[in-house]
């Protein structure tokens, strides 16, 4: 009789020392659901801040044209002639620089019969991948920032 009881009370005991089977799949399902409420917003956040890239070196490239205009008295379209570089970016054979996230071009034209008297800076980028929507953000020489 005693090796009976011995057996109940270790039975008893071993079943309250873990998890059952369906704790675990509640956690598991808690867990799960935070994550699917969480992931856009952390997505969200993360293109905001790759558009900061662009919206930063924007305003890096007015500041670098401002300096060209009134040192030549013209808006350059060469990235090379500014000075301007990124971290992690690179220029391109065609002109274009390619930053990490965005691709930057450069464009100028007459404006009232004055040779190279506006500029457009363009920033590209394909910042989720999914679908064919491109993320483009435009600076004029009136720091005009167009969505």
């Amino acid at each position: 009789m005693r090796i009976d009881s011995e057996a109940y009370q270790c039975r008893s005991r071993c079943r309250r020392s873990g998890f059952t089977l369906t704790e675990l799949a509640v956690v598991i399902l808690i867990v799960a659901m935070l994550g699917a409420g969480l992931a856009p917003m952390y997505l969200r956040s993360v293109y905001r801040a790759r558009r900061s890239e662009a919206l930063f070196s924007l305003h890096a490239i007015h500041d670098y044209q401002a300096v060209n205009y009134a040192t030549y008295g013209e808006y350059s379209n060469s990235f090379s002639a500014l000075g301007f570089t990124l971290d992690g970016g690179r220029q391109r054979t065609d002109g274009a620089y390619q930053g990490p996230y965005y691709t930057y071009t450069l464009t100028r034209w007459d404006l009232g019969g004055v040779a190279n008297a506006n500029y457009r800076a363009t920033a590209t980028g394909d910042l989720d991948k999914d679908d064919s929507t491109l993320d483009v953000v435009v600076i004029e020489n009136a720091l005009t920032v167009l969505n």
